[in-house]
């Protein structure tokens, strides 16, 4: 869930020109940082859940990643940290439901 956070905000603009989140992605997040995030929780994942679970969950969290991507892209044109924090839970609640299942 956190790794989608930071995916969702990487590349959008940030909407709101105060708040914590302004000062945080005013910096632009690069893709090499996100990437080794990515990495980091996967082989976290890994050692913790088997690996036929742990590439359905991380298919699922990128599907949605995605999706929130382009859905705040055209809804509003960016994201808000309301906006990033609501990607991250959706990606929690899948990730859960599927090592649950």
């Amino acid at each position: 869930a956190r790794w989608a956070m930071l995916a969702v905000a990487a590349g959008l603009p940030y909407l709101r020109s105060s708040g914590s989140g302004s000062t945080l992605l005013s910096g632009k997040l690069s893709g090499a940082r996100t990437a080794v995030v990515a990495v980091f929780t996967l082989v976290v994942m890994l050692m913790l859940v088997e690996l036929s679970t742990t590439i359905v969950a991380v298919l699922f969290a990128i599907a949605i990643v995605f999706a929130m991507r382009l859905f705040y892209r055209r809804w509003l044109g960016g994201v808000t940290g309301d906006l990033i924090g609501a990607c991250g839970e959706f990606v929690e609640i899948a990730v859960l439901v599927t090592m649950a299942s």
